[in-house]
């Protein structure tokens, strides 16, 4: 059964992923808005071809992922980003130095890594 903190940092991204194709908070629950952001390679999918509604079942699913990935004691963010109707729910860190989030990102073979101060995807 997923933790609370799980549940509300679902919902949260959910919401945020909706008004904005994806979102990324720190473990903390706030909003991530400095450094540049790169998967660890812990990844869960979700198909959601009819977009980002979810029933009591769906999104205890996605709060299981969630909890998964604050167990996680070497990222410091949960990242959510939703394209061609599927749900990708990721482990995140965030770094202040470029250079170590792209050396990272290259590490596990990540397509981008995100620049949250200027909100763009910068390809690896």
């Amino acid at each position: 059964m997923p933790t609370r903190i799980a549940y509300e940092l679902a919902t949260e991204l959910i919401t945020r992923t909706r008004e904005n194709g994806g979102a990324t908070l720190l473990k903390n629950g706030e909003l991530a808005t400095k450094g540049y952001a790169t998967g660890i390679g812990q990844e869960y999918r979700m198909r959601k071809p009819q977009g980002l509604t979810f029933n009591g079942l769906q999104l205890r699913d996605v709060a299981e992922c969630v909890d998964l990935i604050l167990q996680n004691m070497t990222c410091n963010a949960v990242g959510f980003w939703y394209n061609e109707g599927i749900l990708y729910i990721d482990a995140v860190m965030i770094f202040e130095e470029l250079e170590n989030a792209m050396e990272l990102g290259r590490i596990n073979n990540e397509i981008a890594i995100y620049d949250l101060n200027s909100q763009k995807e910068i390809k690896l």
